[in-house]
């Protein structure tokens, strides 16, 4: 729900009481009792909310600081629970575990201590705000001892009210990685903020995405209606993190980085069938064709259209990378779940291309790449000059110059494949003419 250009989560629970007085206190572990899992799960949201303001030393210092560190997290592209970042709850417990070991601290050394502590944790070590109640209502908790599941958690965050919970179950090791990277790349720069050599400004500054990575996945999903759309994008929104992780298990991929900002492209009927991503608040165009158009097949053609994209990292050069399984994979598994819950419509399609970085004007639109270049220029503008030491970079800068993506070309009878060489970030020229249209899409529909 959208109140006032706020959004709020509505959650019903039902407890087993004649009445509820004005000084109910939720705390109390005995309400849990005789209650089902989805109260229980309800109920627990407000029941961290409240047992972490009880457990920080100082409430207004903890706002102010979790209010800059989830404003820095939405600039760095980590703020999405869904996609397998951190969600709010789970920033917010981070930031009360840094104010728990700072108790005296004002919010700007908070913040910088909060780079400090989480740069060096030693995942999958949890991170605890306190010691697990001794309460056996007979709900299931969060304990690696007990739950083969709970071992292959990549970075634990419990919640401290019964029945504790891994906040961040679906993280996986790329964006633990990404995270990482990003508390490590935070702590230098408040490290200079705190010598004076740099302003607070530099900390919110948002990297230049498209710039880390010489490849990407363009996932395109389409709809004939805006209503149908938002619900189609929800759906692959879900599913996203399972192609992530996917693609982890490629034994050539190191880090499959999925951009959380889900783009909005222009109608598809004003770009003649092309998608074309608008900048993220910029308004889509509502006008839409009074008749839904279809092709020679008789199938609804597509007109409202959202893109996410993925940066992969390379660990070799000279290698053959075939990703055509995967993301048919996906494909079907998203077709499969829309039609089992009844939300697949007409005109409703999914798809996945393979884009160099020299390509990706073809998808974003002028005003959007030059924001990403002026934010990238601006940044190296204000940088101070390098200092002598070994400059330190990005993980994802470490892309590899040569790499061969294979595909199958869905678009012929063929199944012979399609093949991409980069030397040096440019494309070699292929030998074979007839490959040249085709290898800019590395799955089927």
């Amino acid at each position: 729900m959208n109140f006032d250009g706020i959004e709020i989560d509505l959650l019903f629970a039902r407890l087993a009481l004649k009445e509820i007085p004005d000084s109910f206190d939720l705390r109390d572990d005995m309400l849990l009792k005789n209650l089902d899992q989805k109260c229980v799960r309800s109920l627990n949201g407000c029941r961290v909310t409240d047992e972490i303001l009880r457990l920080v030393p100082d409430i207004n210092n903890f706002r102010l600081t979790l209010r800059a560190i989830k404003l820095w997290a939405k600039r760095h592209g980590i703020y999405s629970n869904t996609l397998g970042y951190l969600g709010g709850v789970s920033w917010a417990m981070l930031v009360a575990r840094t104010c728990q070991l700072y108790p005296n601290a004002l919010p700007a050394t908070l913040v910088h201590k909060f780079f400090l502590v989480f740069s060096q944790w030693k995942w999958p070590q949890p991170v605890l705000l306190k010691q697990p109640d001794s309460v056996n209502l007979g709900f299931p908790v969060w304990d690696p001892r007990v739950n083969m599941s709970d071992r292959f958690h990549l970075m634990p965050i419990i919640t401290p009210a019964y029945p504790q919970q891994n906040s961040t179950f679906n993280v996986s090791a790329s964006t633990r990685t990404v995270i990482v990277e990003e508390f490590r790349l935070g702590l230098a720069i408040t490290d200079e903020i705190m010598l004076g050599k740099c302003g607070w400004e530099r900390l919110f500054e948002a990297p230049n995405f498209f710039a880390r990575y010489r490849h990407f996945i363009v996932l395109l999903a389409s709809s004939a209606k805006p209503h149908d759309q938002l619900t189609w994008c929800g759906l692959i929104e879900s599913k996203i993190r399972h192609l992530i992780t996917t693609l982890e298990r490629n034994q050539h991929i190191t880090i499959a980085h999925v951009n959380p900002e889900c783009y909005n492209s222009v109608p598809l009927h004003t770009n003649d069938g092309h998608p074309l991503a608008l900048p993220p608040g910029t308004p889509v165009s509502e006008e839409q064709p009074t008749e839904l158009k279809k092709n020679e097949e008789g199938e609804v053609i597509p007109n409202v259209c959202s893109m996410w994209f993925i940066g992969l990292v390379f660990d070799k050069t000279n290698v053959n990378v075939d990703l055509t399984y995967d993301i048919c994979s996906f494909t079907k598994a998203v077709h499969y779940q829309a039609e089992s819950s009844s939300v697949l419509r007409e005109g409703m399609t999914i798809e996945a291309r393979h884009v160099r970085r020299k390509q990706l004007h073809q998808y974003l639109s002028p005003s959007l790449l030059k924001r990403e270049r002026t934010v990238s220029g601006a940044k190296r503008k204000h940088d101070p000059p390098p200092p002598a030491t070994k400059k330190t970079k990005r993980l994802s800068e470490s892309s590899t110059d040569e790499v061969s993506i294979l595909s199958y070309n869905d678009d012929s009878n063929s199944s012979n494949v399609c093949e991409v060489n980069l030397h040096n970030g440019a494309p070699e020229k292929d030998k074979n003419p007839e490959h040249t249209a085709s290898t800019s899409s590395i799955a089927c529909t």
